[in-house]
C-alpha cells in the first residue's frame, strides 16, 4: 500500500532513505570542510555503530515503535557523519606552509597522458609524499602540474614517477559572474592545488611499469581519439563524440 505522505512521497523506497543522509554529509563537507576533527568523527562513528547494533537486537514490544524510530535516527546520523568523514579523508591535504620551503621535495605519479598545450605540458599528479627538513611525510592527494616544454617533459608518460618542488597554490576561479565553477569541478575529482614548474624544478626518477593495464587502456583510448580527430568532423562534434564514447574531456 502506497504512503499518503505528501511531504515525503519517496519514503517507502529504502534506497532513497539511505542515500539522502549520505548526500547531506557530502554537501555539508563541501560547504563547511574540516570543521570537525577526524578522530572525533571516527569515535562518533564507532559509538553510533554500537548504538545501532544495540537497538537492533532490543526486543521490547512495549517500546518497539520508539526503538524503531531511534534506530532509524541513529542510522541517518551514522550515514551522514560517515559520508562527511570519507569526504574528509579523500579530499587532498598537503602540508603547504612547510612544503614551500626551499629544500622541500615532493614525489608523485603521473595519472594521465601528458597534454601538450602551447608552451607547456599539463599532467595530473597523485602525490605520494613530501620531504620536509630531511623527513618524508605521507601526503595523499592530487594536483595539476604545468611543466615547461622541453626534451624531458616531451617524453613523460602515464605511470612515470617524478620529484618536484611542491610550490603548490590553491586553485581558484577567475571571479567572473556566472562563469563555470572550475574550482568545484576539480574538487569533485579531489584536485585542489596546481603549480607551474620550470625545467629545473622537477626530474623524472622512474619510468612507467613495463606492463600496466591502465597504460594499455590509455594507449587504446588515445588511438581511438586520434581516429575520431582524423575524421575531419567539426570541432564541437569531435569533442562531444570523444567525451561520450571515451570520457575524454580536454
Amino acid at each position: 500500500m502506497r504512503s499518503n505522505n505528501v511531504f515525503y512521497p519517496y519514503a517507502e523506497y529504502p534506497f532513497v532513505r539511505l542515500i539522502v543522509p549520505y548526500i547531506i554529509g557530502i554537501a555539508t563537507f563541501r560547504t563547511f570542510p574540516f570543521i570537525f576533527n577526524i578522530l572525533l568523527l571516527e569515535l562518533s562513528l564507532v559509538i553510533l555503530f554500537i548504538g545501532i547494533l544495540a537497538f537492533h537486537f532490543i526486543n521490547n514490544k512495549k517500546y518497539s515503535q520508539f526503538y524503531t524510530i531511534l534506530w532509524g535516527f541513529l542510522l541517518y546520523i551514522f550515514l551522514a557523519i560517515g559520508s562527511y568523514t570519507i569526504a574528509s579523508l579523500q579530499y587532498p591535504q598537503y602540508q603547504l606552509e612547510q612544503s614551500k620551503s626551499k629544500h622541500s621535495i615532493a614525489i608523485g605519479i603521473i595519472k594521465n597522458t601528458p597534454e601538450k598545450k602551447s608552451n607547456y605540458f599539463k599532467v595530473n599528479i597523485e602525490i605520494q609524499g613530501i620531504k620536509i627538513q630531511n623527513q618524508w611525510h605521507p601526503s595523499d592527494g592530487n594536483c595539476i602540474l604545468y611543466l615547461s616544454c622541453d626534451s624531458n617533459s616531451n617524453h613523460l608518460s602515464l605511470g612515470d614517477v617524478i620529484a618536484f618542488k611542491p610550490n603548490l597554490d590553491s586553485i581558484k576561479n577567475q571571479g567572473n559572474p556566472h562563469e563555470f565553477d572550475y574550482q568545484q569541478y576539480l574538487a569533485f575529482h579531489f584536485i585542489a592545488y596546481s603549480a607551474y614548474l620550470k625545467s629545473n624544478d622537477w626530474i623524472k626518477i622512474s619510468n612507467e611499469p613495463s606492463f600496466s593495464i591502465l597504460r594499455l587502456a590509455e594507449r587504446l583510448r588515445n588511438k581511438v581519439i586520434a581516429i575520431i580527430q582524423h575524421l575531419n568532423l567539426p570541432e564541437q562534434v569531435s569533442a562531444i563524440a570523444s567525451a561520450i564514447t571515451l570520457g575524454y574531456k580536454n
